[in-house]
């Protein structure tokens, strides 16, 4: 059988001059002037986070173990949401901090990611065991509530209150 021969081309497209933009035929909109709002430089109801330790609030570097439990909520310093840069510890009953959070947004923590301890690891991680207590310290200063640690992973609502 004879191989079917393939159709002519098709033939050149005419010959096409330069193409122009069209011109817009309606003037554009001129810049709306943006308001201004003027510099204020808020003085908060009570001390700087960082007033006592410097210009940088931070955490301290802590050991990422295989259990945790995660905190988060309202934190009211003096009756007001806690400024930017109010540092939350949750601290373990043998003084060891197991967890760490800085605010970022007014007035709310979290997650707050409390580790429990590694004794598999060498040296051991600290952190808490099983059923302890959370202390929490707020910018140095101990509070009053407790809350039970477990390593479940899990996501828990505790709202703190500094007085």
């Amino acid at each position: 059988m004879a191989p079917t021969p393939l159709p002519a081309p098709y033939p050149a497209p005419p010959a096409v001059g330069p193409i122009v933009p069209a011109q817009p035929t309606v003037p554009p909109t001129p810049p709306v002037p943006r308001a201004t709002a003027p510099a204020v430089s808020p003085t908060p109801p009570f001390p700087s986070p960082t007033a006592a330790t410097g210009p940088v609030a931070s955490c301290p570097p802590l050991a990422n173990t295989p259990s945790f439990t995660q905190f988060y909520g309202v934190l009211q310093l003096q009756g007001r949401p806690a400024p930017v840069g109010t540092v939350i510890e949750a601290v373990t009953p043998r003084n060891e901090v197991a967890g760490c959070f800085v605010v970022t947004a007014p007035g709310l923590y979290g997650y707050l990611r409390v580790y429990g301890e590694d004794t598999t690891a060498t040296p051991r991680l600290p952190g808490f065991r099983e059923g302890e207590s959370v202390r929490f310290r707020v910018n140095g200063q101990e509070l009053a509530v407790r809350a039970p640690w477990s390593g479940d992973r899990d996501l828990h609502r505790l709202d703190l209150t500094v007085e």
